[in-house]
């Protein structure tokens, strides 16, 4: 089989999962929303899905580890993490080490205000600057479920 390419890998990827999800009696409708938005989302913008963010999605109360990334996650990928973050039922989120500026942080914390399932979001060591960390604040005025947030390095 040849290896997936170009914009029909987002929704040949989009499409597999949403069938196996639905061969799940425990998927429910908004985390096949969820991965569904965030392919397309990668597809809109041209940004590459990260399928361990993914195998996250499916999964209720998930921890998700994307520290570290290789290659690094970038503002475009975060963006996407962000608008499925919004309708996830990922309670963990670890994004350190990354190449996340102000921008990425932005979407990151327009996520939180709408999402009330994470507990705990790592964006240390990346480019976040006061701005971003002003924009998490501004956040947690919505969200009163997250208990712990990493801004350091």
């Amino acid at each position: 089989m040849a290896p997936c390419a170009g914009d029909g890998c987002a929704f040949a990827a989009a499409a597999l999962l949403s069938a196996l999800m639905r061969m799940q009696p425990c998927a429910t409708l908004w985390q096949d929303h969820a991965a569904t938005n965030y392919f397309q989302h990668c597809q809109f913008v041209g940004a590459e899905p990260v399928m361990d963010f993914v195998a996250a999605l499916s999964a209720v109360g998930s921890k998700c580890v994307l520290a570290q990334s290789k290659p690094p996650l970038t503002d475009k990928d975060v963006g996407c993490i962000a608008e499925a973050l919004r309708d996830s039922g990922i309670v963990e989120l670890h994004l350190t080490g990354n190449e996340i500026t102000m921008n990425g942080a932005e979407d990151v914390a327009a996520a939180l205000r709408i999402n009330q399932n994470i507990l705990r979001l790592s964006v240390g060591d990346n480019s976040v600057s006061d701005e971003g960390a002003l924009s998490f604040a501004a956040a947690l005025k919505d969200n009163t479920t997250l208990a712990w947030l990493d801004l350091q390095g």
